[in-house]
């Protein structure tokens, strides 16, 4: 069992590549500039359904583009799948706990 994080703000989540999954409201809540950089979701590709409308690819070997010295550009306004991490999807690939377990201070398997 895995108890949920509170996040410190170390900022190595933001530091891996993936997807930066957005909803339409975080899509209208990004600044003119960036949007251009969120992409639509494809369903067979991504594999993704839900609120989930927009997404930006965080390239292997690259940082958000989001992500400053002082923590999220974006501050108060970050994704919801940012603000939410790690969601419980997260807890049951057992490559993604291994990353918590490397990567992040905060995480702390228990027993039961």
């Amino acid at each position: 069992m895995v108890d949920r994080l509170t996040c410190d703000s170390c900022n190595k989540c933001c530091q891996r590549s993936g997807l930066v999954l957005l909803t339409d409201a975080d899509f209208a809540s990004l600044p003119e500039g960036i949007r251009q950089y969120a992409l639509p979701t494809v369903h067979p590709y991504t594999g993704l359904s839900g609120p989930v409308k927009y997404v930006i690819d965080v390239p292997f070997g690259s940082v958000c583009v989001f992500s400053t010295r002082r923590g999220c550009y974006l501050g108060d306004n970050k994704p919801e799948s940012c603000r939410n991490f790690p969601s419980p999807d997260y807890y049951a690939k057992p490559r993604m706990r291994m990353w918590l377990k490397e990567n992040c201070a905060l995480y702390e398997e228990k027993e039961g």
